[in-house]
């Protein structure tokens, strides 16, 4: 469960919960949004931030970016243990960016990243973003 949430538009302030480096990797903007979310469920505590973007196109250059630089010793694998000894793994789905850091065990990465595709796919299932008959967006 989410013990506290950071709604984000602008990468300085991603830098102030999380610093991940001083370029824009994942591209976060005003047409962007994005969440930073402290993560615990049971012993397993991790960040997930989860960074939405306006078409799937912006979401891979976004993943390229982060994967290439950030990830840079990592040959296409995830998860990737860091220099503190946590893991760090992240995916795409459609046009969200979905990263997982600070996590205990790799295996607890992969999970958290499993439990929000599988949500989103369910909220797509549902209609969840599509618009009513009066073009407004449902939630």
């Amino acid at each position: 469960m989410g013990e506290s949430n950071r709604y984000l538009r602008h990468q300085a302030w991603l830098d102030a919960h999380y610093f991940i480096t001083n370029n824009n990797l994942l591209h976060i903007n005003d047409a962007t949004e994005a969440l930073l979310a402290k993560y615990r469920k049971g012993d397993t505590r991790a960040l997930l931030l989860l960074v939405e973007y306006p078409n799937a196109q912006s979401a891979q250059d976004a993943y390229r970016d982060f994967v290439k630089f950030y990830l840079s010793n990592v040959s296409g694998q995830v998860p990737v243990q860091i220099e503190d000894g946590t893991w760090t793994s992240c995916r795409l789905s459609g046009n969200l960016f979905i990263a997982v850091f600070n996590a205990v065990r790799a295996v607890d990465a992969n999970r958290l990243l499993d439990e929000v595709e599988k949500k989103r796919l369910l909220q797509k299932e549902n209609g969840y973003g599509k618009e009513d008959k009066k073009g407004v967006p449902k939630r």
